[in-house]
């Protein structure tokens, strides 16, 4: 009878706990302190680059396309690079629940420029 009581009372405790973790579960979104990124090129295979205007760590962001890429909050210098290709800079603000796209065709460099003349 005891031994009966204890179970019971065990797996009462075992369901409220489960019960508990249950109402504890979040959606698994951030939400309100990351912004998100996508970048889409031509050609694909383009390196991208987020260095912060104010300091910080430079992110690289992987070969494109990239996409929906969370990043934080704050102004950037968005580089995209690949060889035989024109290098290309520009100046983005990531904001927080607020997607950045940006698509961009990169130009070949000519013959001269790639032997260097």
């Amino acid at each position: 009878m005891k031994i009966q009581k204890r179970v019971v009372v065990i797996v009462a405790l075992m369901l409220l706990a489960a019960l508990l973790v249950a109402c504890n579960q979040t959606t698994g979104k951030v939400s309100g302190v990351m912004g998100t990124v996508t970048v889409t090129t031509n050609p694909t295979g383009v390196m991208v680059v987020l260095t912060p205007k104010e300091g910080g760590n430079v992110v690289s962001l992987g070969e494109t396309p990239v996409l929906n890429r969370l990043v934080s909050p704050g102004r950037y210098a968005l580089t995209l690079q690949k060889e035989g290709y024109q290098t290309f800079i520009m100046g983005v603000d990531v904001k927080a629940e607020e997607p950045l796209e940006v698509s961009y065709e990169l130009n070949a460099l000519s013959q001269n420029e790639l032997e260097g003349k």
